[in-house]
């Protein structure tokens, strides 16, 4: 059974067959090491600095697993923006980064408390980021109230994704066209490209090796 499936409900038409995403596994080796060290609050008195640098190195690694899920329309814009047939706009990265997120979120369920960390810092990443390209746009009103409403949408989206994983081609297609889409006119070749997209994506990454996943490497396939 899939790592995916192991984690949600059994449904009767599942998107792919996932071999691990939802599945046990063990922690990195390089990080678990750490971690042994700092298990306990006494050795977090002990060897503060230790502690301190043990969680600095795990920011940078979810930072980097960060990078790639936002970084993924500027890099593959003809994909994005010409064949998915994309505007060019604030919600278009908003939505297509969220959909990443998801992706990665989804493998690092496997990865039991180290994925849940993980997932925390994907989460707050994303809001400083979402506040400083606000801020760049020149929006300096209204940002916490814009804010609160890209988390409902953020919430939203995590739940419609995790729906369509359960039910299928069809439920995962509306929420892609609802979420991404913002429920436009768009040609069916394109929706189902899209869905096409997403099931490369968690394919792949239900293969790359925990070090890899943790370490921010090889998360997402690229030229699709």
């Amino acid at each position: 059974m899939s790592m995916i499936a192991r984690q949600l409900p059994r449904a009767h038409h599942a998107l792919v067959p996932f071999g691990r995403i939802f599945g046990k596994r063990a922690l990195s080796t390089s990080l678990i090491v750490h971690q042994q060290n700092f298990n306990s609050l006494f050795s977090r008195i002990i060897n503060p600095i230790g502690f301190a640098q043990y969680q600095m190195h795990k920011l940078d690694l979810a930072k980097a697993g960060f990078d790639t899920c936002t970084q993924k329309l500027s890099s593959e814009r003809e994909l994005f923006l010409t064949e998915l047939g994309l505007p060019q706009t604030f919600y278009t990265w908003f939505s297509l980064t969220v959909l990443h997120i998801w992706i990665y979120s989804a493998r690092l369920r496997a990865e039991g408390a180290e994925g849940k960390e993980y997932q925390q810092e994907l989460f707050n990443l994303l809001w400083l980021d979402v506040e400083l390209k606000l801020n760049e746009a020149g929006i300096k009103k209204r940002v916490g109230k814009n804010i609160e409403e890209l988390m409902a949408a953020y919430y939203g989206q995590i739940l419609a994704y995790d729906e369509g994983l359960y039910e299928g081609d069809a439920i995962f297609s509306a929420a892609l066209w609802r979420n991404v889409y913002a429920s436009q006119k768009v040609k069916p070749s394109q929706l189902v490209g899209l869905l096409s997209y997403v099931r490369k994506q968690l394919c792949h990454i239900d293969n790359v090796s925990t070090e890899d996943l943790l370490a921010g490497k090889g998360l997402l396939l690229k030229d699709q």
